[in-house]
């Protein structure tokens, strides 16, 4: 199944704070001013993104609510992609939605399209792995430990259905398995739900 992937990042837009009425303001002032907006508006991603602690890492919760300041302040990182049953057969749109209907915990192969792939994303995706490593890779800790410590990602995905609708969904509590390739990543979904949209 081809899919858009989607993650969110806040991108601050310093226009916004008003310094026009000082023609002479000192680079000290307009760096506060720069500051004083990513404090204000820079926790809003991480709120969306619910980087809660769980035991020793971080996770990425859905709670993505709809308010426009949000909206407006928040844009998606972007990588086109094809999710792959476990099997490294395309999955259907049909086993997706029974998937989605029976609540499964899936394991699916997310071969992602680096041309596509924008800045933002590639460094969140780089970002999950490295962290996913950090824990994996502790010799101290049971392995017990270690699922309940691999960091979580929601991703947000569009497909196209059989009746060439463009479809969303978020597959919630994203697990990395393992990287194949530079490109290829087998994932643990604990949940898919169908959206109206990426927020």
């Amino acid at each position: 199944m081809n899919i858009k992937l989607f993650l969110p990042y806040y991108n601050p837009d310093f226009n916004e704070f008003d310094v026009s009425s000082d023609p002479y303001i000192s680079n000290e002032d307009y760096f506060r001013h720069m500051q004083e907006e990513i404090n204000k508006n820079g926790q809003m991603v991480s709120d969306y993104l619910n980087y809660g602690k769980q035991g020793d890492t971080y996770y990425v919760s859905d709670d993505f609510g709809n308010s426009e300041t949000k909206s407006a302040k928040l844009n998606f990182s972007f990588c086109e992609g094809s999710l792959l049953n476990q099997n490294g057969q395309e999955e259907s749109v049909d086993s997706f939605i029974d998937n989605y209907v029976k609540k499964n915990v899936c394991l699916y192969i997310l071969k992602l399209d680096f041309d596509t792939m924008t800045e933002e994303f590639e460094e969140d995706i780089r970002e999950w792995e490295t962290e996913h490593n950090k824990i994996t890779s502790r010799k101290d800790k049971t392995d017990e430990w270690k699922d309940e410590n691999d960091p979580k990602i929601t991703l947000r995905i569009s497909f196209f259905n059989k009746a060439n609708e463009e479809k969303c969904a978020q597959l919630q509590n994203c697990r990395l398995l393992e990287k194949c390739e530079y490109n290829i990543y087998i994932i643990a979904v604990e949940k898919i739900v169908l959206t109206e949209g990426i927020i």
